[in-house]
């Protein structure tokens, strides 16, 4: 595994990140969501109220105050700051021109970026994110595609940009962990009701009905959308 500094998606500041080691596909892979995670971000959280001199992982003490936390991230962020800044983006390019140019010189650290092609020479490891960011299921995701003889042009669309990011959000307050972490779960059954069933000889027999499944709580549009929002490009 690499960890790796990369621009973040919104400011285009350095932020900490972690390939994972490269693992084989199976046919079997394309269908489960984990196959795909090409890139993990790293973010260092502090004990709960500011303060604190150790954490308890398992059976183990941590004297370090903060705890590093890696959860898998979703690179068509990084080509959403890529494709919005590039420097062709009102026309279409190809994949390796949207991802590999040069991008409009900007705030936030942006200037200091030596480019994916730079990178990825510096940091083999980086190549599975390059290619998860030129494929075609990320761009079209924010770009206009045309087809010229087989191959996929892309020009950047606030459009489809705006559609993908609505229905991230959505998924975001679907998300069962989000809800977990938030404590939205449903809360446990405190009563039961009963009711009269007629007896085999004429008479009632009481029977407690099972509990009804309480609703699923969402969580808040304004908690996913912050979470969302996170990592979309502040100079748009």
């Amino acid at each position: 595994c690499d960890f790796v500094r990369l621009p973040h998606p919104r400011h285009g500041g350095p932020a900490l990140f972690l390939c994972p080691p490269t693992i084989e596909r199976k046919p079997g892979d394309v269908k489960d969501d984990s196959a795909r995670v090409v890139l993990y971000e790293v973010q260092a959280q502090l004990p709960l109220g500011g303060f604190g001199q150790t954490w308890f992982v398992n059976d183990i003490v941590e004297p370090n105050e903060e705890l590093l936390v890696v959860t898998p991230f979703d690179v068509t962020f990084l080509a959403l700051r890529q494709v919005a800044t590039h420097a062709k983006k009102e026309m279409f390019v190809s994949p390796e021109d949207i991802i590999m140019g040069a991008t409009k010189t900007r705030g936030g650290g942006s200037s200091e970026w030596p480019g994916w092609r730079v990178a990825m020479a510096q940091c083999p490891a980086l190549t599975p994110v390059v290619e998860e960011m030129r494929s075609h299921t990320v761009l079209s995701r924010l770009c206009d595609v045309k087809s010229v003889g087989g191959d996929h042009y892309y020009r950047f669309s606030e459009e489809r940009m705006g559609q993908w990011l609505r229905e991230k959000v959505q998924r975001v307050a679907n998300s069962s962990a989000l809800r977990a972490i938030l404590q939205l779960g449903p809360p446990p059954p405190t009563n039961t009701a009963t009711t009269s069933i007629r007896g085999v000889h004429g008479g009632n027999d009481k029977t407690t009905a099972l509990p009804t499944n309480a609703a699923i709580v969402d969580v808040p549009l304004p908690v996913a959308f912050g979470v969302v929002a996170e990592y979309v490009v502040e100079e748009m």
